[in-house]
């Protein structure tokens, strides 16, 4: 202790009281307890567990890679909060720091997150989520504007998680929301800053929960001007914040393009595209009562094929319409590809009187005189788009429920919207379904197919393509067949045996 007297005298004089110094173990409390009860076994565990490597011959201890990771690595998240929403009303908001999770990623958890192995057992519970438990349905629409008639659906991510807990239990395996920047997706928290929060809806019963406002029997909630305007006060970065938690990967307007990586941004957009086209899969086989057979709901599907002449100024030459209503195939089986249902389209051809001496050939060969399911009809440019209404006229007057059908829709509508007639807001009209769409969800493919491969694809024999009204009927046909394919096709991967799948009309 002499060599230290000098040193414990000068920090004396700094501290301005007594110092002495102390063995270590003297005075520890309750030593008299610690040493009258017994003491737990603890071994620690043997050298050569802990370390990858031996020990430097120089005696100074290296760490290892793998210690100098679990040393600077960030501490989990915690726990989702779980809340109680019983006495939630309509349009009730819960507090900040509630994670929420949208619907679409919960669908899409079983293609991104799910191995090959454990993804056809499980699919089966994400294709019936609402069936599989009690869920507390929240809403919210982007507060910009310019958003769809309906709003962004989301779910507590609580929930979510008992959900996993739920699959895991009964199908021994380990799902969990992923960790990493893919959290973000399950596990979004709004209101910062004062910008919007998810608004109450309902509490889910069974699996039609959604059904009456998806088919429009209910109408959906509608944006509030309170949440624009909140929006508005808030600072820049709450308003980043929120639209980050919205619309991850976009919500920038590309203010930070060139910070961030192009290659995982097409990946990204590559993914949403394939979320909605399974997002429109499921809604056609939903209509179709091939997912869920007790719903009592019922459409009509309208499918709209234009031709227009080659030569400017393209004037509309014909119009296809092929209609199917599922209130007519209840009791019939929709056998191979839906050929059971086929007999069912209701088929019309309107030719435009004007323009009814012209035919296509340079780029496409037209066939406006072979129209194989009925007779064709030739109203005037004048009456063309009279013709189509009435058509469609006692569907809209029994206050029916309609459902837009083409392959690759957006030019139809265009072509229909320059006629004057704009089909997505006819009444009763739901949403469209477009059958490049559901063949590329069925291929799991982002390669866009022709009418006539895809029929092709699925073995259905065509005649006389590019006559409005046969590319109607045979895009029903394919819309039927896609839909019922895809059962057949998750049936077999439910099975083990998905790499054995054929279409059902290449086995006969």
């Amino acid at each position: 202790m002499a060599d230290s007297d000098p040193d414990l005298s000068l920090l004396q004089d700094v501290l301005g009281r007594a110092v002495t110094l102390k063995d270590p173990g003297i005075g520890i409390e309750n030593t008299h307890e610690t040493a009258t009860k017994p003491l737990r076994e603890h071994r620690e565990p043997r050298w050569e567990q802990v370390h990858a490597k031996e020990e430097p011959r120089n005696g100074k201890c290296k760490p290892t890679k793998s210690s100098a990771r679990i040393q600077s690595s960030a501490p989990e998240p915690a726990d989702p909060i779980s809340i109680d929403c019983s006495a939630l009303l309509v349009d009730d908001m819960v507090p900040c720091d509630v994670e929420f999770c949208p619907v679409p990623e919960i669908l899409a958890y079983p293609h991104f997150f799910i191995g090959k192995g454990n993804r056809p057992r499980a699919k089966p519970f994400f294709d019936d989520y609402l069936g599989r438990q009690s869920w507390d349905i929240f809403w919210m629409y982007d507060p910009r504007g310019n958003h769809p008639p309906w709003p962004d659906i989301f779910l507590l991510t609580a929930q979510f998680e008992a959900f996993l807990r739920a699959i895991n239990e009964e199908l021994n395996t380990a799902l969990t929301i992923p960790s990493g920047g893919n959290r973000k997706k399950f596990c979004r928290r709004f209101g910062g800053g004062g910008t919007p929060r998810p608004r109450f809806l309902l509490r889910s019963v069974d699996r039609y929960s959604l059904d009456k406002h998806s088919l429009g029997e209910i109408p959906w909630p509608q944006p509030l001007q309170s949440d624009a305007e909140a929006f508005k006060k808030a600072s820049t970065a709450a308003q980043d914040d929120f639209l980050s938690n919205l619309h991850p990967q976009g919500c920038d307007d590309g203010k930070n393009e060139n910070k961030k990586d192009k290659t995982q941004k097409a990946k990204e957009r590559s993914r949403k595209r394939a979320l909605f086209r399974q997002s429109m899969m499921h809604q056609a086989q939903t209509f179709l009562g091939l997912r869920n057979p007790g719903s009592s709901d019922s459409v009509v599907f309208v499918c709209v094929d234009v031709e227009a002449l080659e030569a400017p100024p393209h004037p509309v030459s014909e119009v296809g319409i092929a209609i199917l209503d599922t209130n007519r195939l209840s009791g019939t089986p929709p056998a191979a590809a839906g050929s059971g249902w086929w007999p069912f389209i209701e088929a019309h051809h309107l030719r435009t009187k004007e323009y009814s001496g012209m035919v296509n050939f340079k780029y496409v060969m037209g066939c406006p005189d072979a129209f194989d399911f009925g007779t064709s009809e030739f109203p005037t440019k004048k009456e063309l788009v009279n013709a189509v209404r009435c058509i469609l006229k006692p569907y809209m007057d029994q206050e029916r429920k309609l459902v837009f059908v083409g392959h690759d829709t957006a030019s139809d509508l265009r072509y229909l919207s320059q006629m004057g007639l704009d089909m997505m807001k006819l009444p009763g009209m739901v949403c469209e379904i477009d059958t490049k769409a559901l063949h590329q969800a069925w291929q799991n493919s982002d390669d866009g197919r022709s009418l006539s491969a895809l029929l092709s694809d699925l073995n259905i024999r065509s005649n006389n393509l590019h006559n409005a009204g046969n590319d109607a009927v045979f895009t029903m046909r394919a819309a039927i067949g896609l839909a019922t394919e895809q059962v057949r096709k998750d049936e077999a991967d439910l099975r083990g045996d998905g790499e054995k799948y054929v279409p059902s009309l290449w086995e006969t």
